[in-house]
């Protein structure tokens, strides 16, 4: 990710350098579900950073987060379709940035997502009927440019 990262002013990723990711700043690993000796990436907390970049396809390489918060930073661009890998997710908080295009249809296929918090950014389009097909616990989605009104 740190490729994709534009500006980091409180150089919150300075340590993102080398193997060692379990010690990087803003990164929660925890051991897996299926093998408690083996660790694994489960959360990504850059919260208020004040961050500018995108987010890469590759970051739905890490198929055992739980966690994706970076709210309040000013990453752009769109939700990657690789984020669809990500089976474990629960919990998604983008709010606060610069993301554009259509609701990101990528959400509905994460059947473990339980929080989302889009707020705060520049989606734009209709939102899809579907996402009130399931019972979330939290779902933000005020301060974009939809067209169409919540449920």
């Amino acid at each position: 990710m740190e490729k994709a990262i534009y500006s980091d002013p409180y150089n919150v990723t300075a340590n993102w350098v080398g193997e060692n990711v379990f010690a990087y700043n803003g990164i929660l690993c925890t051991p897996t579900r299926d093998d408690p000796k083996l660790t694994v990436v489960s959360g990504v907390y850059l919260n208020h950073s004040d961050i500018a970049g995108y987010l890469p396809v590759e970051l739905g390489l890490l198929t055992d987060l739980t966690t994706f918060h970076i709210n309040s930073n000013r990453f752009c661009g769109i939700i990657p379709n690789s984020f669809s890998k990500l089976q474990h997710l629960e919990e998604l908080d983008v709010s606060n940035n610069r993301f554009v295009g259509s609701f990101p249809d990528v959400l509905l296929k994460l059947h473990s997502l339980v929080y989302i918090d889009i707020r705060y950014n520049n989606f734009e389009g209709l939102i899809p009927a579907k996402l009130f097909d399931k019972n979330y616990d939290v779902l933000l989605l005020t301060h974009n440019r939809f067209t169409s009104e919540n449920p």
